[in-house]
């Protein structure tokens, strides 16, 4: 039985609601990397709103790693896996909500997507949905 849970502004990976339902594996899609939104080096000489983006990514930021250390502890029980898979880096630093629907650019990004599925799960082929 497969199924698909999203994430909102509570749960920015909606790890709780997984575990809850003991699947042996679970499979984190992002599309942003680990670490969210690095920010200024200084804050002195910006704007007000880089200063609210950046209140805001520290805000998601927090909740992603509370979400993290959930799946940390659940892939320490045996016979579990936890796959995630996101970027490296910040797709779009312009966007920081990941709010962006350009179609050119959401093709790059799924074809950066499969890439990185082929390297973090590798004995599993693509299937179309």
């Amino acid at each position: 039985i497969e199924q698909f849970v999203d994430g909102g502004n509570r749960d920015v990976i909606p790890s709780r609601v997984v575990t809850d339902l003991n699947p042996d594996e679970i499979y984190v899609l992002s599309n942003n990397p680990s670490v969210l939104f690095r920010g200024d080096d200084d804050y002195s000489h910006t704007s007000v709103v880089n200063v609210i983006l950046r209140a805001i990514s520290i805000f998601i930021q927090d909740v992603r790693e509370n979400d993290l250390a959930v799946l940390e502890e659940f892939v320490k029980q045996p016979n579990k896996k936890v796959f995630r898979i996101e970027p490296s880096q910040d797709l779009d630093p312009a966007h920081a909500t990941g709010l962006n629907f350009n179609p050119v650019t959401m093709t790059v990004w799924m074809g950066m997507g499969r890439n990185k599925v082929s390297t973090t799960v590798p004995d599993r082929p693509l299937r179309p949905f």
